[in-house]
């Protein structure tokens, strides 16, 4: 029967194995639930409603022959923001943010695309004359 002997040079050369396998494992396995494979069913109904919002909007913006860009651009900053309130109504906001997520420069641009998107029953706009009040607007399921 032969006779194996373990030096500590062994031992040493197996345990620095054994710890960067380790590591390796530790790694793979974060790396994976990072990119997870399924999704929460809360998860899936906000992608749902986030997807039926935007197309239920650019279907009615088609046959809508007042719409501009300006219009489209306020009503996606407006929508951003509702997005981030987790579609909750209604959305506070002043005009300073939703002027520069809108890149809409003109204040007076700004009433009056922000009145024709209440006026053409897209959003419920409540104006707030005080400037530390944010303004409100209620999105509206199309």
């Amino acid at each position: 029967m032969a006779v194996e002997v373990v030096t500590k040079e062994d031992l040493q050369t197996f345990r620095v194995q054994l710890l960067n396998d380790l590591k390796e494992f530790i790694t793979t396995e974060k790396n994976e639930k990072k990119f997870k494979t399924w999704l929460r069913s809360s998860e899936v109904r906000r992608l749902l409603m986030y997807i039926q919002q935007l197309t239920d909007f650019f279907i009615a913006i088609k046959k809508d022959e007042r719409i501009g860009t300006s219009h489209i651009s306020l009503y996606m900053a407006l929508f951003e923001f509702w997005n981030q309130n987790h579609f909750k109504n209604p959305i506070t906001f002043t005009r300073k943010s939703i002027m520069t997520l809108s890149k809409i420069n003109s204040i007076s641009t700004y009433h009056k695309v922000i009145k024709d998107l209440h006026n053409l029953g897209y959003i419920c706009y409540i104006p707030s004359f005080h400037p530390a009040n944010g303004s409100q607007v209620y999105i509206f399921k199309l």
